[in-house]
Formats: C-alpha cells, structure tokens, sequence
C-alpha cells in the first residue's frame, strides 16, 4: 500500500478548498485488516515540512520502521513502514494520522487522517447477526481561510463543518424491508466526539439523555421517513413496584 502526502484542491462543502491530503483525497483509503496481518505500507512526502504516520489504538512496536512517532520524514523522502498486527488485537474502527512533532495537530486538522478496520466482530455478535451488512463512517471537521483549511494560529474552539465521509448533510437510506440490523463502526478522526449507532430497520434505541429524560436510559424511538423523517420516541416504563 502506498500513501501520497501532499496539498491539494479538493471539493467541500460545495468550495474549492486546500487541504493536506493522502493520496489526493480528504477522505483517503480505508485501511482493512484482520488481527495477525502484516501491513507493508510506503509513505511518500511531497509537503514542504517533515511528516510521518501514527497507527491510533493499535498494540504494535513503536520503534524502528513501525509505529515510531519519532520518525522525520523530510520532503521529498520516501519511506517504508511494516506493521506487525498481534493476534489479539481487538477488532473495530482504529485511525491512521500524522504523528510529526510539532506539526501534527495543524497536519491532522488539514486533512491527514483516515480510518483502519480491523475485522472480527461478527464472533462477538449472536448467531442471528453476524451476516449484518456493516456501513463505516468517518467524521472530519474542517474550517476554511482564504481558500484553505489553515494550519497556522488554529483556533479549535470557532465553528467548524463537520463531514461524514467527506460529505456534508448526506443521506443515507434505510429500507426496513424485514427486521433485519445494520451496523455502522463509526470514527472520529478529527473530532473528539464519536458516535455509534446500531440501526435496526427503521426503529432503534437511544442512550444519549434529552430534553424529556435526563436519566440517561435507552429510550425507543421510530422513524417514519427515510430522509427528512418525523421521529417520535418514548421513555422507558418504571419499574413495577415489588
């Protein structure tokens, strides 16, 4: 696998934007693995600064040619990374980012970053969902001035656009043909916020408090819409009293 690092003009939000991008895109490739694999992967840097690349939640050596966060990577090097995955390492979403002292956070907030899968939920799963279709889905925030997404006196506490996928606002359709389930690994690689949804058909459980319950507990709610949809929901029962 190869990654070009480098700035480029992409689409977003509906504007031309500068942005630092893997191999010319703000949502760059998705990384799969199962636990066990090995990962052979060539970082070309093509920036005007040094950089290298961080393996986010993995348990693997941090020296040498893997996940040394050490590493400089000068303009215009090429680099060689292998990663050696454990057997044990516990499968979900994980991220892939700049890691370079002292430049990662502007590098990050441009636009380096993206998502690694590492498959073997389905045996945690029961029986009857563990032929699930699975849909990821990466948040990415961005601001932009003068054109590009800056790097410079950042400000992480003014408004941002936040991207699904690298999409703003999109859709995604939901057929509740049968009761069947999806579900959707999520990750967050720009953005301190994560959220996980277990969606089964148009029906699905919420545990995140609101207006009408703030004891945090999953409340029931249904959709009636595929997009631009009237949701209701409702708050557990009490208890019966013993």
């Amino acid at each position: 696998m190869c990654l070009v690092v480098e700035q480029r003009v992409v689409r977003l939000a509906g504007q031309n934007v500068r942005a630092l991008t893997y191999n010319g895109d703000y949502m760059p490739p998705t990384i799969r693995l199962r636990p066990g694999d090995q990962l052979d992967l060539t970082l070309v840097n093509r920036l005007g600064e040094h950089t290298n690349l961080h393996t986010h939640g993995w348990y693997v050596s941090p020296g040498g040619n893997s996940d040394n966060i050490y590493l400089h990577i000068m303009p215009g090097q090429t680099f060689h990374y292998t990663y050696r995955l454990p057997k044990d390492l516990a499968p979900g979403t994980y991220w892939y980012h700049s890691h370079a002292h002292p430049v990662s956070e502007p590098q990050v907030f441009a636009g380096l970053s993206g998502a690694i899968v590492i498959d073997g939920l389905n045996r945690y799963l029961p029986p009857g969902l563990r032929n699930i279709g699975e849909r990821l889905i990466a948040l990415k925030d961005f601001q932009v001035h003068g054109g590009a997404i800056p790097t410079t006196n950042i400000n992480s506490d003014a408004p941002t656009t936040r991207t699904v996928n690298g999409l703003v606002n999109p859709i995604m359709n939901i057929r509740p043909v049968r009761p069947s389930c999806g579900g959707w690994p999520t990750s967050a690689p720009t953005s301190s916020t994560t959220s996980n949804c277990r969606v089964c058909a148009s029906t699905w459980w919420r545990r995140t408090p609101t207006p009408s319950t703030t004891s945090g507990a999953p409340r029931r709610c249904s959709c009636h819409r595929a997009a631009g949809s009237t949701c209701s929901c409702r708050d557990p029962q009490p208890a019966a009293p013993t």
